[in-house]
């Protein structure tokens, strides 16, 4: 191999190399999750197609402010074809973000009858209301 091919190859990875650790860097430095209070995560369950009888679950989790459940009260407005199952409410911290009250709410779909179903549930936790 010729000197000057060397050269070439030993700079194309100083290229590729500081290319890499660029990339990398960038993606470290980005927080791609951080709680954002009065919005629920996820914000739409799409279940898509389903059998009739099938067993059908899911849940939302709404943040609120706060570092004390005491006294919160939720309320959940759920579509016709939706049963809540459950609701959770409790206190988590997430770093430098601060101390949330979340609001877990479970539910479950009515798969006896055939067809598309599409609603909003309305979820209160405290002086919050969020559609989802």
């Amino acid at each position: 191999m010729a000197r000057s091919e060397s050269s070439l190859i030993h700079r194309r990875q100083a290229v590729l190399w500081v290319a890499g650790t660029a990339m990398l860097a960038g993606c470290a430095s980005t927080a791609l999750a951080q709680p954002v209070a009065g919005k629920s995560t996820p914000d739409r369950l799409n279940f898509g197609t389903v059998r009739v009888g099938a067993r059908v679950e899911g849940s939302v989790r709404i943040l609120a402010r706060g570092n004390d459940t005491t006294g919160i009260a939720v309320r959940v407005q759920p579509p016709p074809f939706v049963r809540v199952t459950q609701t959770r409410t409790g206190t988590q911290t997430y770093g430098t973000a601060g101390t949330f009250v979340y609001c877990d709410v479970l539910i479950s779909v009515n798969t006896s009858v055939a067809g598309e179903f599409d609603g909003r549930m309305t979820v209160e936790v405290g002086d919050q209301k969020v559609d989802v």
